[in-house]
């Protein structure tokens, strides 16, 4: 679903486009995003990305100085596209369970696609044997060698 965050105006003096992104991956020390864009100047504008119920959405704006005064803010996406603000220890929490539940969902579906592909793999054919019920029949089946 496409998530749109209102942004108020801003000082251009003090402070860089705002920014939104989309935690893909995050392992310990390394964590992958997806950016969004920002639709707007420093008059407003909307912070758009694309994301689903659970996905983590961190947001923030830089300052220009590069001071200790920029912005960022975590939040988890919620069923109806709205964001709930939540702390990074949090934000792992969250993704760190969700990621665990694709795997196992991704590994379980392996399964049965390999569990399937084994079941409708044709059977080894080898050629017909007439079952013998009476001397008649085996001596038809001795006929047609």
């Amino acid at each position: 679903m496409r998530i749109v965050v209102p942004q108020e105006s801003y000082y251009i003096g003090a402070w860089r486009k705002p920014w939104i992104s989309k935690v893909v991956e995050w392992q310990p020390g390394n964590m992958t995003v997806e950016w969004g864009l920002y639709s707007g100047d420093c008059h407003g504008g909307n912070m758009i990305i694309e994301a689903e119920q659970g996905d983590i959405v961190k947001m923030g704006q830089k300052s220009v100085d590069g001071s200790a005064a920029d912005i960022s803010t975590w939040h988890v996406v919620g069923f109806d596209g709205s964001l709930t603000d939540i702390s990074a220890n949090i934000a792992w929490e969250i993704f760190a369970d969700r990621d665990s539940r694709r795997r196992h969902r991704r590994q379980e579906a392996r399964r049965q696609r390999a569990t399937a592909e084994a079941t409708d793999a044709p059977p080894q054919t080898q050629p017909p044997v007439k079952q013998s019920r009476s001397g008649d029949d085996f001596d038809d089946f001795i006929n047609s060698l």
